[in-house]
């Protein structure tokens, strides 16, 4: 009895050990931004910086291309702007203006990750693409695993041109309770609640996942996809790097292409440089 009774106490303080380091450290390993690794560049793209409301200086790649709709990629927790080019990279053969924005407290940027954070730096990405004369119709969200939340924050609430979401979740307490099998979700301070904002919009919206993706399976891109009543393009065979396989880049033009050609904006782009 006594015996059971201690191997009872020790699950339960290893429970609770484990739900004190979720609260206290959770955002470690939400946000695991990468060290920065010096300068990044690429052909045709120029280091700009876009200015948050709550005073933040951020870097990012630009790539304008007048009369075009314009890309802005926002990248999943652990990735960096190389990681955007690489996903962007059919997208910018096809021609479409692309912006790299880079999240607060990654690649050497100022500040500490967060969901309004990174909603704000979200926010400044499409304040500067207006300012260079991009009207919110020619814009378009891609938003890859976390990168979901950001682009559907911004997408919807500024009504931009479109959305796409790869390997997104629902929302971010929900995709812990389905990894961890607890009821955790009440305890996570971030909540990325995208399907909430899908619900009742009226933008263009396309959602990509993998069918074999172990990270955020493949029920939350389809209650994505019933949440925007939208259509899902399911990848067979591909897992959590959806976003960086061809096939999709292949798909997301295709979708693109598809969109209205006629541009809203005809204001010729100011050059790329500083803001």
């Amino acid at each position: 009895m006594r015996i059971g009774i201690a191997i009872g106490a020790v699950v339960v303080g290893l429970a609770v050990a484990f739900l004190v380091v979720v609260v206290v450290a959770q955002r470690r390993f939400i946000y695991p931004a990468p060290r920065a690794t010096g300068e990044i560049s690429a052909p045709g793209f120029s280091r700009v910086v876009l200015h948050t409301a709550d005073g933040l200086d951020l870097g990012a790649l630009y790539r304008p291309r007048p009369r075009r709709r314009t890309i802005v990629f926002f990248h999943g927790n652990g990735d960096s702007l190389r990681g955007s080019l690489v996903a962007t990279q059919v997208i910018a053969a096809a021609g479409y203006g692309v912006l790299l924005p880079e999240y607060r407290g990654y690649g050497g940027n100022p500040g500490s990750p967060s969901e309004s954070g990174l909603y704000a730096d979200a926010r400044a990405a499409t304040a500067f693409l207006r300012r260079r004369g991009v009207a919110s119709g020619d814009i378009v969200a891609i938003g890859n695993s976390l990168g979901s939340g950001p682009a559907t924050e911004v997408a919807t609430g500024e009504k931009l041109g479109g959305l796409m979401i790869v390997s997104g979740f629902t929302s971010l307490p929900a995709l812990a309770a389905d990894a961890t099998g607890l009821p955790i979700a009440p305890l996570i301070w971030d909540k990325y609640d995208n399907a909430a904002k899908l619900t009742g919009s009226t933008i263009p919206i396309v959602v990509l996942h993998a069918d074999n993706d172990q990270v955020i399976p493949i029920s939350h891109g389809q209650r994505l996809a019933l949440a925007s009543k939208t259509f899902l393009l399911v990848f067979a065979g591909v897992g959590h790097g959806l976003a960086y396989v061809p096939a999709a880049g292949t798909a997301e033009v295709r979708w693109l292409d598809g969109l209205d050609s006629k541009m809203s904006s005809r204001t010729k782009p100011v050059p790329a440089g500083g803001d």
